[in-house]
């Protein structure tokens, strides 16, 4: 027994380093492969597991913490998370399983990357809460080392990930119901009754709100005709108006036709603008103006400010009034931005949700927005349209002239925050 104790210990010391050696090499591909572990933290333990908020720091709407109770319907949040590592990683942000959720994420970052030391990254986050009861969500981060791919980090059996983003632009399955309108001949071309239908149309994702909400907007439908001063001084009030009659549904909470300022929200600069400078017309015969016009801002009548209060995209009235005398009338110099890119807008996305699609330009189609310009010879007042770039339709003329227009509109959809959404062959589905 003494020989054998004696060979084991010669045989030890014999290979003593060659067994250091491959335990130094296992130890090492355990923490490399596996994220859950880290190496050398602040107070130089040599190797602890990675719990919680060792690593990672999140934040909820500001507040520290990694969980949010959420009420029924849809709520969207701020997460932030930051890295507390001395190193690049790879991370996962999860969310743990319940039946009641569906989490979606949407913004210019994604639920998953790479973050390098004390980085933070802002994510904005759709919770979509199917119950009726107030739910707890709960998030977590599952992270590897930059070494490794993001496919490898491992993923807590009772938790899932966030990968389907909702983007600007995508498809809504929005169906509207068959439904008619009737403009009264007084408004129209042919001084006849004008009834018009709803047009099954496509839909795309315009805007995700902070309250949950998200807007969706159609393609231009149903041609509609105006004219003259009577026109003028109803066709925002007319475009709404038409847009909610045929396209309001159980799953909107407001619909209402597009106006420049929607479009100015995804540009660099404003397409339309007033300058400071006037021009002032007056005649023997006296000048005509749309009723209406006294009532805008920035209306001089008289070489008087009316101090009106409706701006160029308001008007929920309706009027038979057309149009007045005024010994005189100034207006402002207009600056109208022509021949737009996608340069033009934020993201390329807008271009073709506003301009054109596949390289064709959409048919004409109403902005709810009016204005007034001028010549050297006449004050104008109509409504703007889009066909490639911004058009001016005059629709009066300060010498008494009725003009006539026509387009299309494009009705924008609010959608209620309790519908609830899920994507289906790049497609979101509606159900409430």
């Amino acid at each position: 027994m003494k020989n054998i104790r004696e060979k084991y210990t010669k045989y030890l010391k014999k290979n003593i380093v060659l067994l250091v050696i491959l335990l130094i090499v296992v130890c090492f591909s355990f923490g490399i492969t596996y994220s859950n572990f880290i190496f050398e933290s602040k107070d130089h333990r040599a190797v602890e597991m990675y719990v919680g908020k060792l690593n990672y720091d999140i934040k909820i709407n500001d507040i520290l913490t990694n969980k949010i109770n959420v009420s029924s319907g849809n709520t969207v949040i701020d997460l932030k998370i930051k890295s507390l590592n001395k190193v690049a990683t790879n991370f996962k942000l999860l969310y743990e399983k319940n039946d009641n959720l569906d989490i979606y994420y949407f913004g210019n970052k994604d639920t998953y990357g790479s973050i390098n030391s004390n980085d933070e990254i802002d994510l904005k986050i759709y919770i979509v809460n199917k119950s009726n009861n107030n739910e707890i969500c709960n998030f977590m981060i599952s992270s590897g080392y930059i070494t490794n791919s993001i496919d490898s980090i491992s993923i807590n059996e009772n938790f899932k990930e966030i990968n389907s983003k909702i983007e600007i632009g995508d498809y809504v399955n929005y169906k509207s119901n068959d439904l008619t309108y009737k403009l009264n001949k007084e408004f129209t071309k042919n001084n006849e009754d004008l009834i018009l239908r709803t047009t099954k149309t496509m839909y795309r994702i315009l805007n995700i709100n902070e309250d949950g909400t998200i807007e969706i907007i159609s393609d231009p439908v149903n041609t509609l005709y105006l004219k003259g001063s009577l026109g003028y001084n109803n066709i925002v009030s007319i475009l709404n108006d038409l847009s909610n009659s045929l396209y309001k549904t159980n799953y909107s909470i407001n619909v209402r036709n597009l106006n420049l300022e929607d479009i100015e929200k995804y540009t660099i600069k404003p397409l339309y603008t007033y300058k400071e400078d006037t021009r002032t017309f007056s005649s023997d015969n006296n000048i005509f103006i749309p009723v209406l016009w006294e009532n805008e801002i920035n209306s001089i009548i008289n070489n008087i400010n009316t101090n009106g209060k409706i701006n160029r995209s308001e008007n929920n009235s309706f009027t038979n009034l057309k149009s007045k005398r005024v010994d005189s009338a100034s207006v402002q110099i207009t600056n109208k931005v022509d021949n737009l890119t996608s340069l033009d807008f934020i993201d390329p996305i807008y271009y073709e949700i506003f301009i054109e699609k596949n390289n064709i330009a959409y048919k004409p189609y109403y902005l709810s927005t009016r204005y007034v310009t001028s010549s050297t010879e006449d004050i104008k007042w109509g409504i703007l349209t889009v066909n490639k770039t911004l058009i001016e339709n005059d629709l009066f003329i300060s010498n008494g002239e009725d003009k006539e227009v026509d387009a299309l509109i494009r009705p924008i959809i609010k959608l209620s925050n309790k519908v609830k959404i899920n994507k289906e062959k790049d497609i979101w589905n509606l159900s409430l």
